[in-house]
């Protein structure tokens, strides 16, 4: 048997919080089972997400910005792909995309 700290308050300290809002540090450590992957459901339903949403942007904007809305759409949907990789900040995926968004502008800006 090992010796376990008690969780009773001290005068001086106040009562002892856990990090997880005071569950059981023994059933909080356990891993809840899953279906699916987050992977195998985030990419999916990503990709669906953006086909519709490229779809509908395409047919409710205006037709002289209708693909810069439509890639607009669609960059927005798959947003939730590169944040299953947590190590890369949230601003690196936003600013790159604001480079290919305008990139893109000035492509299809120059061929009409």
């Amino acid at each position: 048997m090992t010796w376990r700290p008690s969780d009773a308050a001290t005068p001086d300290s106040g009562p002892r919080r856990h990090d997880d809002d005071g569950a059981d540090p023994e059933t909080a450590a356990m891993p809840t089972r899953r279906l699916i992957s987050r992977p195998a459901f985030v990419i999916p339903a990503s990709f669906a997400l953006a086909a519709v949403a490229g779809f509908t942007a395409e047919h409710l904007a205006p037709p002289n910005i209708a693909d810069l809305v439509a890639v607009c759409a669609v960059w927005v949907a798959l947003y939730p792909i590169p944040r299953l990789k947590p190590k890369i900040p949230w601003w690196n995926h936003w600013l790159q995309g604001a480079f290919i968004l305008f990139g893109f502008w000035l492509m299809t800006r120059s061929s009409r």
